[in-house]
């Protein structure tokens, strides 16, 4: 009697298995991306609002952006702070200027109320924002201002 296993035919079974749960774990993923990407209403508005204002510059083609608003001042700051010149570098900014930005930020959770601020790669490798005051959803198109990158002061109006 021998004491060595049997040799068994090898399976695929588990490989297959491993397959296709990692297949329904991507394809979940890529519909829940699908679903729950692109702007809401809000984002929306700001969006038509900044490109219809950037229209009038005539400067060169936007090739992409990102939203930010009150509550992702944070980002928003590190962006400007690596691609331009801000008046103080976000890890040197005061506590009570970032309790600023919080009150800020708290705010517009609050109420609604703030600017939210997109930034632009243009097509010459340039960048710029817009900026456009909200209200509870609502977006004043009128009040759009584009320019180049900067953080406003914590302590400026919506």
């Amino acid at each position: 009697m021998s004491h060595e296993p049997d040799d068994r035919p090898r399976t695929w079974v588990p490989l297959a298995a491993a397959a296709a749960v990692a297949a329904v774990v991507v394809a979940v993923a890529v519909v829940s991306f699908a679903l729950g990407g692109g702007p809401d209403e809000t984002e929306a508005a700001v969006i038509a609002a900044c490109e219809a204002e950037y229209a009038d510059t005539g400067g060169p083609a936007i090739v992409s952006g990102e939203i930010y608003d009150p509550t992702e001042w944070r980002e928003h700051y590190a962006v400007v702070e690596e691609q331009a010149d801000v008046p103080t570098p976000l890890g040197d900014l005061s506590d009570d200027a970032v309790a600023a930005w919080e009150a800020r930020a708290e705010s517009f959770v609050d109420s609604g109320v703030g600017t939210m601020v997109i930034v632009w790669l243009l097509e010459d490798d340039a960048l710029a924002q817009c900026a456009v005051p909200v209200e509870d959803g609502a977006v004043d198109a009128q009040r759009a201002v584009v320019g180049s990158l900067e953080v406003e002061p914590a302590g400026a109006a919506a």
